[in-house]
């Protein structure tokens, strides 16, 4: 049978949706279990989108809300509406203090810290300003002042960190001796590397706060510690002899200024009763001058029997001899037998 190419055929519109809601109709109205299967997936669809837009950021937290990995706001504590499935949340904590060890590591934080075995001397051993090598442990503890900064301004934040203080440590301890660097140094030290590593990362814009910088041990490296402990241990035993010395010069020097200003007292008294007596020999004299003048023989005669009587009234037998005896046999009367 020849087709008729004149006539042409008839093309009806078709709604899809409309079809597609007919057809679930006439199976829904055909199967309770199905139409009740297909509530509960749409209440648990609902479900999942009511879970998915609201999230909650806690005190001392930050959220920020990336769409399609793009900053779209910073949100703080509390509960906040986000687009499902297209936004993602970042919790960062602003108000958290961590902390970032060089040389050492905690294993186990209680009442008894436990630490790693290991040694890292990568990080540890640096050279000092005096051509010697210490072997350097410390901590830097610090916390993200800026959420937005951290997240997107360096790509491995922590990284950037752990690098500057490590630099900076080595520099600032290049400038010093290893005495300043295990004893008298260490507090200007850490003043110094925590100043240096915030300049440092503020360069960056890391949107990182450096709360402190500890310095834990400082050692010689272990192949030379024991005679490092043999130089320390004679420097104290120097020091405590210096100190020994110090004190008995302390001691010595008071008494003997005193028994200077002693001497010094005595001889000036000494001094002054010489002259008062110089003075009152003289006067005595004078006296006697006067009146040796007024009358000679008499006065010679009552100082020769002055003298006389002050020179034999000590004297236990007395003789008594004439002057005229010279060559003459005399008798003695001891009257001191009596």
């Amino acid at each position: 049978m020849a087709q008729n190419w004149g006539d042409q055929p008839e093309f009806r519109e078709i709604n899809l949706g409309e079809l597609m809601n007919s057809r679930l109709s006439e199976l829904m109205a055909g199967s309770p279990m199905l139409k009740l299967l297909f509530g509960g997936a749409i209440i648990l669809i609902i479900v999942i989108v009511v879970l998915n837009s609201f999230f909650t950021v806690q005190p001392g937290e930050e959220g920020v809300i990336r769409r399609f990995g793009k900053y779209v706001s910073s949100q703080p504590a509390g509960m906040h509406f986000k687009v499902p499935f297209i936004d993602s949340v970042d919790i960062v904590g602003v108000d958290k203090v961590e902390t970032e060890e060089f040389g050492y590591r905690t294993e186990k934080v209680g009442v008894r810290t436990q630490y790693s075995t290991r040694d890292f001397p990568e990080e540890s051993e640096m050279l000092t300003g005096d051509m010697n090598i210490v072997d350097l442990e410390f901590a830097v503890q610090y916390k993200i002042k800026d959420a937005y900064e951290f997240l997107f301004n360096v790509r491995s934040p922590v990284k950037a960190l752990r690098e500057a203080a490590e630099a900076s440590m080595r520099q600032i301890v290049g400038d010093r001796g290893i005495d300043e660097a295990i004893t008298s140094g260490r507090e200007d030290i850490q003043i110094e590397v925590k100043g240096k590593i915030q300049k440092i990362l503020d360069g960056y814009n890391s949107g990182i706060f450096i709360v402190n910088v500890k310095l834990q041990k400082a050692n010689p490296p272990r192949n030379v510690i024991a005679a490092w402990d043999a130089v320390n241990k004679a420097l104290q035993y120097k020091e405590q002899m210096k100190n020994l010395a110090q004190q008995k010069l302390n001691e010595a020097i008071p008494r003997a200024e005193g028994r200077a200003s002693r001497i010094v007292a005595e001889a000036e008294a000494y001094k002054i009763q010489r002259v008062n007596r110089a003075k009152g020999e003289q006067e005595k004299f004078l006296n006697i001058l006067k009146e040796y003048l007024l009358a000679k023989e008499i006065t010679k005669r009552r100082i020769y029997l002055e003298t006389m009587e002050e020179i034999l009234t000590g004297i236990d037998e007395k003789v008594i001899i004439d002057e005229d005896v010279s060559n003459k046999i005399f008798n003695l009367l001891n009257l001191n037998q009596q």
